[in-house]
């Protein structure tokens, strides 16, 4: 079966990264083949950057998260844009708004993240995307942005069908996440099954966004598996071949990174 791609976690993470070798193991036992890991912030992107030269698979993406931009430097985009012109196998990510965590900060993270966006465009890179209560403005600001010309998903995907199909129009993928465990989250259910074929993607998001029967509430990339069967189960697809088409939508969302070898 083609392996699993795991497109949105941050291995960085101080949860997962103290105990990183064992966990990777079981990962790849698990059948995960490959990890887009995302910074967040300036003090993690260089031990992304260590991750991704040291086990393989992973490829490495940096951003601004919302969360971090009343705290970052003064030329944060310039330490960001010198960062993946340094390494042309990465992405951009994980950027985006939040209405939910932060309200008072939207304007700002608006500025960043069109900031953000201007820096894949010119440098043609894919873009990991968060967005939480503040579904109306990214889509403003996509449309005014020119979408995502050279790729991009949204990741933990948290809106509803008619979101899947606005977002889908910008050429973004649709990342599900363990989320597909929760059985009253009816509008997750929901869009996993009205996004296009072509579109959808599946993530864990670790060490955030753990299955429900996870004791300790800790996720890690070998939980991928249960989120790939809850789809296949809504999808009522066989395993061999959603793992097929969701190798296919990895491979075509980060398509753009020169120099990543995405094989089966």
């Amino acid at each position: 079966m083609f392996p699993l791609v795991d497109t949105h976690c941050h291995l960085q993470d101080g949860r997962i990264s103290e105990n990183l070798a064992p966990l990777m193991h079981e990962a790849y036992a698990a059948g995960v083949g490959f990890f887009v890991c995302c910074g967040s912030a300036e003090d993690d992107w260089e031990a992304v950057r260590a991750i991704s030269l040291t086990w393989k698979g992973v490829i490495p993406f940096f951003g601004l998260h919302p969360f971090y931009v009343e705290g970052a430097s003064p030329k944060w985009d310039q330490a960001l844009g010198d960062m993946l012109v340094s390494l042309p196998g990465a992405g951009l990510g994980e950027a985006g708004l939040d209405g939910m965590a932060f309200p008072h900060t939207l304007e700002n993270q608006e500025k960043v993240l069109i900031t953000q966006l201007r820096l894949a465009r010119d440098l043609q890179r894919p873009v990991s995307l968060h967005c939480r209560r503040a579904w109306g403005r990214m889509l403003d600001i996509l449309k005014k942005e020119g979408g995502l010309s050279h790729g991009g998903a949204f990741h933990a995907w948290s809106g509803s069908v008619d979101m899947v199909r606005e977002v889908e129009r910008f050429g973004a993928h649709v990342g599900f996440s363990a989320s597909l465990l929760r059985t009253a989250n009816k509008k997750v259910l929901l869009s996993a099954q009205a996004v296009s074929p072509d579109k959808m993607l599946i993530e864990t998001d670790a060490p955030d966004i753990p299955p429900p029967f996870v004791p300790n509430g800790i996720n890690q990339p070998a939980f991928l598996r249960h989120t790939f069967s809850a789809l296949s189960e809504l999808r009522n697809l066989p395993e061999d071949v959603l793992a097929e088409q969701l190798f296919i939508n990895s491979r075509c969302f980060l398509s753009h990174l020169s120099g990543v070898d995405i094989q089966s």
